[in-house]
């Protein structure tokens, strides 16, 4: 007679973790928080590179507009 197994969640996830650390290898712990833990500055990093992305547009619809190409942009 032949037994059946149920593999269930509770049983599963064992084997999950065990496969997703041979497959990503060892981790340096501070990068790890590094990657789940917000940093301090993000809010400004953010503030600065959508600065530096506001003046990449206006510099391209000068550049636009010098070659007239630019329309209605303000």
């Amino acid at each position: 007679m032949t037994e059946t197994y149920t593999l269930d969640r509770p049983a599963l996830e064992p084997w999950l973790w065990a496969a997703a650390c041979v497959m990503r290898g060892p981790i340096d712990a501070a990068k790890y928080r590094d990657d789940l833990l917000p940093r301090e500055d993000a809010p400004v990093q953010l503030h600065e590179a959508e600065e530096e992305r506001a003046e990449a547009d206006r510099a391209l619809w000068k550049v636009l507009k010098d070659w007239g190409l630019g329309g209605e942009h303000a």
